[in-house]
């Protein structure tokens, strides 16, 4: 995945579109609660042209962090409602489902718009019920992110989702089937 920022970047778009031709890269990463921009800002729009012309997805950081310097307020999953109905055909990942304020605000997007997912990198499994209540109906819309080098206990995530009340197919798209199907590999 390439982070292209915005701020530091002369023209984003056409650094996404070589890091995609030269460099193989297959999805996009925006950090905007750390990079101190709202995902919908119209300087974004031709990036976001880029990646749908490309069929790349686009993740974003939703959310809270632990880590200094996290502007929250960029967080908010609300903010790619914009960014959905204008890119009908991007496919935009919630990194950490809103963690923290958010959770229902994100899940509502994904059941909302098509094209939203949630991604549960950073959360603990045996909580993701708690925080997406919806987790087995939303199966087809969600990844699983390891967050790594964040979240050092792979294993031990992979295996707390395993360990969910749920349907064993749930637990094959969260753990990699959605992943294959949305970068074109399955």
């Amino acid at each position: 995945f390439a982070n292209v920022n915005p701020y530091l970047v002369a023209r984003p778009a056409d650094e996404l579109r070589r890091c995609v031709r030269e460099l193989g890269m297959r999805g996009l990463k925006l950090y905007p609660t750390y990079q101190y921009f709202y995902p919908n800002e119209p300087m974004l729009y031709p990036v976001y042209a880029v990646a749908q012309e490309l069929g790349l997805p686009v993740m974003v950081h939703t959310g809270s962090s632990i880590f200094r310097g996290a502007r929250l307020k960029y967080g908010d999953p609300l903010f790619l409602d914009d960014v959905a109905v204008d890119f009908p055909a991007l496919k935009i990942l919630l990194v950490h489902c809103g963690r923290g304020f958010w959770y229902d605000r994100a899940a509502f997007l994904c059941r909302l718009h098509e094209n939203i997912y949630l991604e549960i990198a950073g959360l603990p499994p045996q909580k993701l019920l708690d925080y997406i209540p919806e987790l087995e109906r939303l199966a087809d819309k969600v990844i699983f992110g390891s967050d790594w080098p964040g979240m050092p206990f792979i294993a031990r995530n992979i295996e707390g989702i395993r360990a969910l009340p749920i349907a064993e197919e749930a637990k094959r798209k969260i753990l990699g089937d959605n992943a294959a199907r949305l970068l074109g590999m399955a």
